[in-house]
């Protein structure tokens, strides 16, 4: 039997697994992607002591740092339901591991919210992606769309516009919404199309995702249709808490509910990090405080039951 389970490989979870192995709990860390949404980050600047950084290779030196310690790694797997026992809890996994422990740490994250408009579901890994720093390679010398103009619409941009022959980015609102620094950047380049105020219609295609169809909202819903072979999709994020929202309690936005001090959730012994809880913030070293407090939490929990 385990002491803890982290689920979630991102900031938090790692970090839970850092503190965990400094307190020599028996831990397993079950994760499907090493590095969370950090991994999918073309650069990271909000890191303390670290001015600018590549996000993959902040993953790598995250996984580099937990290695140094004796925690168990479960990679490309995740948790398909957990089932509470009087004592303990059993882990129920995609690969269909049963898994016991005394405590377990929540750190899935969020996943990408889908595009919803008519013959989407028919171009899901046809056309449309939602990894630019993964994917961008994959459209050199296409046309391709970005639709989102927050912080991640902008850097799926500046990813894309390496390659792509012409990036069009759609926005709902009629302006951007992502930090100046990013909006300054991509209005020098002349390969980038804006389209603000728009509602994406439809997709269309034989085979493989080949224009858009949108409406301008501001001009009588007149519907324009653009030729894309690629559209990257940065609407936001929903938390990933469906394996456990019988279990602990949720917000309206479906994160979980959290004691702000010690990171506990509504059922004793089990704690959740990161951007999958009710914490306002959503940012990495944020998710990295919320680890380390989740771990802590975790072994004085053990400690007394």
């Amino acid at each position: 039997m385990y002491d803890l389970i982290i689920i979630g490989g991102g900031v938090a979870g790692i970090s839970s697994g850092i503190y965990a192995g400094r307190k020599k709990l028996k831990t397993l860390l079950i994760y499907k992607k090493l590095g969370g949404q950090s991994a999918s980050t073309s650069e990271i600047q909000n890191w303390p002591g670290i001015k600018s950084i590549l996000g993959l290779d902040f993953s790598q030196n995250l996984y580099e740092h937990l290695n140094q310690y004796d925690v168990e790694l479960k990679e490309n797997d995740e948790v398909s339901e957990i089932e509470k026992k009087e004592t303990f809890f059993i882990v129920k996994t995609t690969s269909e591991e049963s898994l016991e422990c005394k405590t377990i740490i929540i750190a899935a994250g969020k996943t990408p919210r889908k595009l919803k408009v008519q013959n989407s579901d028919k171009f899901e890994g046809k056309g449309i992606a939602y990894c630019s720093i993964c994917d961008a390679p994959l459209y050199t010398g296409k046309e391709v769309a970005v639709v989102g103009g927050g912080n991640s619409g902008l850097e799926a941009v500046l990813d894309l516009q390496k390659y792509a022959t012409k990036v069009h980015l759609l926005e709902s609102t009629g302006k951007l919404n992502g930090d100046s620094v990013l909006i300054d950047k991509i209005k020098n380049y002349t390969k980038v199309e804006f389209h603000l105020n728009t509602e994406i219609i439809k997709l269309d295609g034989t085979n493989w995702l080949e224009n858009l169809t949108y409406a301008e909202k501001s001009n009588g819903k007149i519907e324009n249709t653009i030729n894309v072979q690629g559209i990257f999709v940065e609407i936001g994020y929903e938390p990933a808490t469906d394996f456990v929202k019988k279990l602990v309690k949720l917000n309206q936005r479906n994160e979980i509910t959290v004691n702000a001090m010690t990171g506990a959730t509504s059922e004793d012994g089990i704690f959740a990090a990161g951007d999958i809880t009710d914490n306002l913030y959503k940012q990495i070293v944020i998710a990295a405080g919320e680890g380390a407090k989740a771990a802590l939490s975790a072994e004085k929990y053990i400690n007394h039951n």
